[in-house]
Parts: C-alpha cells; structure tokens; sequence
C-alpha cells in the first residue's frame, strides 16, 4: 500500500474515516512523493498492550501490523529533513482483497492513533472486520512518531506566574519557568516540552 494523497473521504463510526489513495498518475501534492509503506510485525511491547487492552473483545493482537512512514519535517521543503510517522494496520478478516481500508484518528491534539486503529477493529462488528483494514498512526511528534515530542505536563500548572503584558519581568519570568525544562533528555523546545 502507498499512503499518498487522500481523496473520497467518508466518516463511518466513531472516529473513523475511509480513505483511497488518489490515482497513482497524479502528480504528488507539493512535490513530495511519499515510498511505498511495508508491513511487518510490531515491537513486542506494542502487541502485549494490544493484547492487555483489547484482546478480551478480540484477538487484534495476533493481527496486528506495523510500519513507518517517512515525511518531511516541512512540506515546503519536501526534499528536506524528514521525520517518520508510526502506522499500524489491522488487517481484514475476510477472504479476497479488502474492500477498503479505514484510516481512524482518535482527535487530540497529541493523541496517539496506532491504538486507536485495533482498538476501533476490535469494538467493531463482524462486517467490518470481515471486510475493511483499519489503519491507525500516531501523528507527528506523539507516540512511537519519531521524533516524539515529551512535555511536562505540570508546566503550566498553579502557582503559575501572571503570563503580564510581555514587559521584561514578565518575559524573564516565563523564560526561567522554560529554562528549568529537565534537561535529561534533548531538546528543541523552551515551552516545558523536548523531543526525544
């Protein structure tokens, strides 16, 4: 399967969204040309939490794909530095060829989607398993997405200082909160926030 630009898009149940890949003859959006995506088997630790969540109401996790999508950092410069997306599949259960697949998103922002996709296969009925893949990814910067993006969560919590009117106390002030981000791992953000 490429994953290339989307067209046909149809909501069916929560969260979910089909999806076909535009004809491959047209010219890719903005000059990026995405590779073709191979499925192979998840990291280990993935399945267990598949299993540990899900399993109970299916077995998704003895289906359960993975693969990785490289994309650029941004697309005005496709040919740039590239980041790569986390993609799971879990692939129909039916003979033949699928009749589609169902690209889920969970919302957010900074939602991990690769457990949404077994997740939504799984609380499925039947005829959809039967009949659809069910592809799942985390976005840029969540997840198994490389690189995430880590964020202490208590940063912006009270006692906070008064966010001021951009005076040079109150920009001092949020510049020392930001510097005091754990510098345990790197970081590319003075927002409480670092990739990794």
């Amino acid at each position: 399967m490429a994953v290339a630009a989307v067209t046909g898009l149809a909501t069916t149940g929560p969260g979910a969204t089909s999806a076909r890949a535009a004809d491959p003859s047209a010219a890719p959006a903005g000059g990026f040309d995405p590779a073709a995506v191979t499925w192979h088997g998840c990291p280990a630790d993935f399945v267990e939490q598949v299993h540990d969540r899900y399993d109970a109401t299916y077995p998704v996790s003895k289906i359960v794909q993975c693969a990785e999508l490289a994309v650029p950092l941004d697309y005005a410069e496709p040919d740039g530095t590239k980041i790569t997306l986390r993609l799971t599949r879990t692939p129909h259960t039916g003979g033949g060829e699928a009749k589609g697949d169902l690209v889920v998103n969970p919302g957010g922002p900074g939602e991990s989607g690769a457990h949404f996709g077994p997740a939504l296969f799984a609380q499925n009925s039947a005829a959809m398993r039967d009949a659809y893949n069910v592809i799942g990814f985390d976005p840029r910067g969540v997840g198994m997405s490389v690189p995430a993006v880590t964020c202490d969560r208590g940063y912006a919590d009270a006692p906070r200082p008064d966010y001021g009117t951009g005076d040079r106390a109150s920009v001092a002030t949020w510049s020392k909160r930001a510097r005091s981000t754990p510098r345990s791992a790197p970081r590319t953000m003075r927002s409480g926030c670092w990739t990794t």
